[in-house]
């Protein structure tokens, strides 16, 4: 993996995430319910990859595992 990468990943995640903090209630609300409901369609492919995919999101936008509905 080159330096630069090394370096933009946790940068860009930093930034992802100070401005989902930032961002008001509602749209939270909405970023999370979409991404709950990712989460039920990648669980229901027999992609494995789509599960990483969703809870690696998940990890970025700090929601907590195991919350789908």
């Amino acid at each position: 993996m080159s330096i630069i990468v090394k370096i933009l990943a946790p940068v860009a995640v930093r930034i992802v995430r100070a401005v989902v903090r930032k961002s008001t209630p509602e749209i939270r609300k909405e970023i999370e319910d979409f991404v709950l409901k990712w989460e039920q369609k990648a669980r229901a492919t027999p992609n494995k990859w789509d599960d990483i995919l969703v809870e690696l999101v998940k990890g970025i936008l700090i929601m907590k595992k195991g919350k789908s509905k």
